[in-house]
């Protein structure tokens, strides 16, 4: 007689399904951190045995941290090596340095803990930029994703901000970039809400190493104000992000700016301080009334919030509107600016450079490609519709 088989239990059918080892987070960050490790091997290996540099903006901030080292004022931003003027970098970036010059000092000379800082310094930002990556790409198409990112990100074209040596501030900025997206992402989640207060805190961070991200810091405000506007779940969010923004903006500024430069454009000044101000309080402000208002007002506020702050800049700090190398002397533009690849017209660039244009290009079109593909699937309503990625 043959037994019949019992039947399972409720705990056994509910029981998780085995996870693939490839779908683990800590797995994709150590394959992402071995690939880059060995495509920067040689590099590794000339800065530590010679002390080389691979480009004159890193030279130059390993002169500036020698001199606020040995005693230059913390405010003090002349360089005194090029002519005396002014760079409007910060010291955000000197900070972490310094702080491994004195980790590396305990036990190499001062040579050698020079350059295992300037070996550190750009391993641990990608190394910190690779786990953000992960955590996003899992948030918007599952475990799946964070494997697939790490395998692409050593092999991207944005870790030659990342190569051995490489003490610049792009690449804190685009690791900065990468964690406001990752904490943007997370807030958008109603019930994480408080990411909101990171994502602002991030985003007031980079505008005090550089205003080079500064378009990318206003699309994040604009998802904020956006996401509260089409729905009054969000408006936590946004009021957390235009808080936290606000005044994490005028304290860095405080700590930070060149203030004896006066309202300057190029750098973190009372203009951005202003501005975020007017903007993030703005954007907590309209955060209170919009769960008891309809979508149009939402929309109207919003948008008179958004005309209130251009107009407020328009008013008070016009040069900030205007072409910012329009000003250079021409022997700057013959020798330097018309040497920057980045500095020119699109048009330009593709008749000298088409192969930068496509890699640049390339992956934002595919990324264009697939967010489209996402919302129409999120519109229409299909069932395996991941809700993440129909929420970025």
């Amino acid at each position: 007689m043959t037994a019949t088989p019992a039947p399972a239990s409720p705990r056994a059918l509910d029981a998780p399904a085995p996870r693939s080892l490839f779908a683990s987070p800590l797995v994709a960050f150590a394959f992402g951190l071995l690939l880059f490790a060995a495509t920067q091997r040689a590099g590794a290996l000339a800065v530590w045995t010679t002390g080389a540099f691979t480009d004159t903006d890193d030279a130059l901030r390993m002169v500036q941290l020698r001199e606020w080292l040995s005693g230059k004022s913390w405010f003090d931003a002349a360089a005194p090596r090029m002519g005396g003027f002014r760079l409007h970098w910060s010291h955000v970036i000197d900070l972490p340095l310094a702080a491994l010059l004195g980790l590396f000092g305990v036990i190499l000379d001062p040579v050698h803990a020079e350059r295992a800082a300037r070996l550190a310094f750009p391993f641990l930002c990608f190394a910190a930029a690779l786990a953000a990556l992960i955590a996003a790409s899992r948030r918007l198409a599952g475990p799946a994703a964070g494997l697939a990112a790490a395998l692409l990100a050593p092999t991207s074209l944005f870790v030659v901000q990342f190569r051995a040596g490489r003490i610049d501030h792009h690449g804190p900025q685009i690791l900065l970039l990468i964690l406001v997206v990752a904490a943007t992402l997370a807030a958008l989640d109603p019930r994480r809400a408080r990411a909101g207060w990171l994502a602002g805190a991030l985003c007031a961070l980079s505008l005090a190493i550089s205003v080079e991200n500064l378009p990318f810091l206003a699309a994040a405000a604009a998802i904020f104000g956006l996401a509260a506007a089409l729905d009054p779940r969000h408006g936590g969010a946004a009021r957390r992000f235009g808080v936290s923004f606000a005044l994490a903006t005028a304290a860095f500024w405080a700590i930070f700016a060149d203030r004896a430069a006066g309202p300057v454009c190029d750098a973190i000044s009372t203009f951005h301080v202003a501005a975020a101000s007017l903007g993030g309080l703005g954007l907590a402000l309209f955060g209170l009334p919009s769960p008891r208002l309809p979508p149009l007002a939402r929309a109207a506020l919003l948008g008179t919030l958004g005309g209130a702050t251009l107009a407020m800049a328009r008013l008070a700090f016009p040069r900030c509107l205007a072409d910012p190398l329009a000003d250079l002397p021409p022997v700057m533009v013959e020798h330097w600016l018309s040497q920057v690849r980045e500095a020119r017209p699109l048009a330009a660039l593709w008749a000298h450079d088409k192969a930068l244009v496509l890699a640049i290009a390339g992956p934002l079109l595919a990324a264009l490609a697939v967010a489209l593909l996402a919302a129409r699937r999120a519109l229409i309503g299909e069932e395996d519709a991941d809700p993440a990625t129909a929420r970025a």
